[in-house]
């Protein structure tokens, strides 16, 4: 036992020389390199971990958010002169990030009615049939907008919604956000009038 030699009597070697020749001492400073060694590649490794987002490949340009929304409809009664629109409300955003880092488009049948415009309160892009519009919650309060913290803060949030005024009946209206640094979709919900 302890002898440095396996059965066979073959001396086993370490980058130090055969074990068999070392002594205590230097036989116990092998032992901390060999733990500082494995020490610091699993170091590595887990800071390396670090940096490669969740699901998704080391080096991708994945978008930090995810967008849902859920549907409203109004109905519009002509003899009291009111608009039928529907309503795209934002109800999960996974990060609150700026009203810049994205950009909205609205298809009709598959087919771009508006293209990639900034996301920002009012009017998206210059379509007027449907009217596309973007609204962040809190803008419409008494005084107009609603004061910190309940007013708009210029970030995509849960309760901000997309609306389409004047739509053609039997369509499928496609409200789509995307991550303007890559312009991968973030979020999209059809809309069957």
């Amino acid at each position: 036992m302890g002898s440095g030699r396996w059965a066979g009597d073959a001396e086993f070697a370490t980058l130090f020389g055969p074990v068999g020749l070392l002594g205590p001492v230097e036989r116990t400073r092998l032992a901390i390199c060999a733990v500082l060694i494995v020490a610091v590649v699993l170091s590595a490794g887990l800071v390396a971990l670090r940096f490669i987002p969740p699901f998704a490949a080391p080096g991708g340009n994945s978008p930090p958010v995810g967008v849902a929304f859920d549907v409203t409809h109004v109905g519009g009664k002509p003899e009291m002169n009111t608009t039928e629109y529907w309503v795209a409300r934002i109800t999960h955003v996974d990060t609150n990030e700026s009203l810049s880092s994205y950009r909205a488009t609205l298809l009709r049948n598959g087919s771009t009615l508006v293209e990639r415009a900034a996301v920002k309160p009012g009017q998206l892009g210059d379509s007027n049939h449907p009217v596309f519009e973007f609204f962040e919650w809190g803008a419409s309060c008494s005084p107009t907008p609603c004061p910190p913290p309940e007013g708009p803060d210029g970030n995509l949030s849960v309760y901000d919604y997309f609306r389409i005024s004047f739509p053609d009946p039997g369509t499928a209206y496609t409200v789509r956000v995307i991550w303007a640094e890559t312009g991968d979709v973030v979020g999209e919900i059809v809309i069957r009038t």
